[in-house]
Formats: C-alpha cells, structure tokens, sequence
C-alpha cells in the first residue's frame, strides 16, 4: 500500500502508472473479494478505456486525454490503499478472501471474533484515558505500567460478559446450554400446520 502511494506522488511514466493501477485493483481483489469478478472489472475497465479514446483522439485531443488519464491514475493509486484497508477491516470481506484457504468453522469463528475488535479497542482506550489523568503511567517499572492497563481491562470485559449473561437469561436464554436453530415448539407448529393442510386439501 506504501508503494501506491509513492507511485501516486513521484511516478511521471504513463505505463507506471497503469502498472501500478492495475497492481492496486489486483491487490484489492486479494484482499477483499480473492480473484473472484476480476475478468469483469478488467473488461469494463478496458470498455471504458476504448470509448474515451474513440471519443476524443478523433477530436485532436490526445493531449488532454492523457492528461486527464494520468491524473485519474494519481488520484486512484492514491485514493486505492485507503479503500483497501477499510474494506479489509469488514469482518466478511475480509474472510471472503481467505474461502480457500482456511477451513470453515474457523472462518466463522475468526469473523464473530474480529467483530467485536472495535468494542474492545474502545474499551482498552477508555481505561488508557482513564488511568493516564490518575498518573498510573508516569511513575514506576514497565511492569507496573502494564498492570495498570491490562487489570482494569479486564475487569471490564468480565461485567461485559455478567451483563450479557443476564440478558440471555432475562430473554428466556440459558447461556451454559447449546440452543438448537429452531426451537421445538415451532417444529410442532409446523408439523401440526403440515398433518392440517394433509387431511383438508383445498
């Protein structure tokens, strides 16, 4: 991403910066989607191409075309590595891309994790706020410094998990049991709407 930048800054040849375009679509690709829908992009990003140059080479002016090319190549490898990093901080963008690679149900339980990262980087930064104004980080060892994080950290995330237990409970949900996806009176329901629709036929 550091590379797309720079290219964006300093590269003045035309196919470096078509290079480095396609490298950053490419790159994006890997990251969010894998290779899937790259053949569609390249086409249409090659469709477009043809037209504005069937456009306005004719016109004699090829000139502010390549102009205006360049400047869209500056701003997209510019603008590319910040969309990238943002997408890839989507929890299923971000395991899309890694399908082929990893099993499944860690997939999964790597998705629900990374969930709740912007949870608990909200938390470690208010007890980082918190201890900084009492003065726990201007005195004493590292090891004290560290302690004065981590403990409240986690005394946080502890009355995070009490408080969530006593929803579950509060719902009708017992949290030490596994839960079925569909809840048996609504299997009898359903039977009992089925066996009524067998004996009545319209």
């Amino acid at each position: 991403m550091t590379g797309l930048l720079l290219l964006s800054v300093w590269a003045e040849d035309f196919p470096l910066l078509l290079a480095g375009a396609a490298g950053g679509v490419l790159f994006r690709h890997l990251c969010c989607h894998g290779l899937e829908g790259l053949g569609r992009e390249i086409r249409g990003a090659a469709g477009f191409a043809l037209l504005v140059v069937l456009l306005a080479v004719p016109a004699g002016q090829a000139d502010v075309v390549t102009l205006g090319v360049r400047t869209f190549f500056r701003i997209f490898l510019f603008l590319s590595p910040a969309t990238t990093f943002s997408r890839c901080l989507y929890p299923r963008e971000g395991m899309h891309a890694l399908q082929g690679w990893l099993p499944a149900p860690f997939l999964v339980s790597l998705e629900v994790a990374l969930r709740f990262l912007p949870l608990l980087a909200r938390e470690g930064a208010e007890v980082l706020m918190i201890q900084r104004c009492r003065g726990a980080f201007s005195r004493g060892p590292f090891a004290s410094r560290l302690h004065a994080l981590l403990f409240p950290f986690f005394a946080r995330l502890f009355g995070m998990a009490d408080r969530v237990t006593f929803a579950l409970r509060a719902r009708g949900v017992d949290p030490t049991r596994p839960r079925a996806m569909v809840s048996p009176e609504a299997v009898r329901q359903i039977l009992s709407i089925l066996r009524s629709e067998r004996r009545c036929p319209s």
